[in-house]
């Protein structure tokens, strides 16, 4: 359940909906960064679930000696089960001194609780080649693999080596990589270009990887 109703806020023009594979539903965003923030959840293997706009919190503004809403942008449980919220916010609006008093305020209050607040803006959102690297993946996410055999021969090969994205897409179809990366059946350095990386198979320690 959502905390309020991100779609009818009122003073934002930009707001839609992320198909998520992770949480099997559609996710609410209300500006395009906070969509592109949804990419590192989704593709985040430490990330076991999240949910916009989770709560309410309510924080201590000493200048008018009162309490204050703020709802988060985002809760994420990783693999830990730590919990952590997040704000999304460019970083031009984060340096106002109305914004940049608000969340000191907030971070304060978050100081004194047992959950972790972190602020994502695009330097963290849109680093490349990852922020491109996730959304190539995104548009394979919802396609139909091949077939069983090409995927149990992609996966018998790389059980004794390495190869390159190249060389996988040359014996089996780029889109077949693609979409074997993009479900977390193969692995990558998503730092990296994609057609420039080596594929591997998976290891226990991608279960705890954030991308962000």
């Amino acid at each position: 359940m959502l905390a309020r109703k991100v779609v009818t806020r009122s003073g934002r023009k930009v707001r839609g909906l992320f198909p998520s594979r992770k949480l099997k539903r559609m996710v609410q965003w209300e500006s395009l960064l906070e969509r592109d923030a949804i990419l590192l959840f989704e593709f985040s293997a430490g990330v076991l679930n999240y949910q916009e706009q989770p709560c309410l919190i309510h924080y201590f503004d000493d200048e008018s000696d009162s309490h204050r809403r703020y709802f988060p942008d985002f809760e994420i449980i990783k693999s830990s089960e730590e919990i952590v919220h997040l704000e999304v916010k460019p970083e031009l609006v984060l340096v106002t001194p109305e914004i940049s008093n608000k969340l000191s305020k907030v971070t304060a209050h978050y100081s004194k609780s047992s959950l972790e607040y972190r602020v994502l803006t695009e330097k963290q959102i849109r680093r490349e080649p990852l922020h491109s690297n996730l959304k190539q993946l995104y548009r394979y996410l919802h396609t139909p693999f091949g077939t069983e055999i090409i995927r149990r021969e992609i996966l018998k090969k790389l059980q004794s080596k390495s190869l390159t994205f190249t060389q996988l897409a040359e014996a089996y179809g780029e889109s077949s990589i693609l979409k074997m990366l993009s479900i977390g059946a193969l692995r990558c350095d998503l730092h990296i270009p994609i057609p420039e990386t080596d594929i591997v198979l998976p290891q226990e320690a991608d279960d705890d990887q954030i991308l962000f």
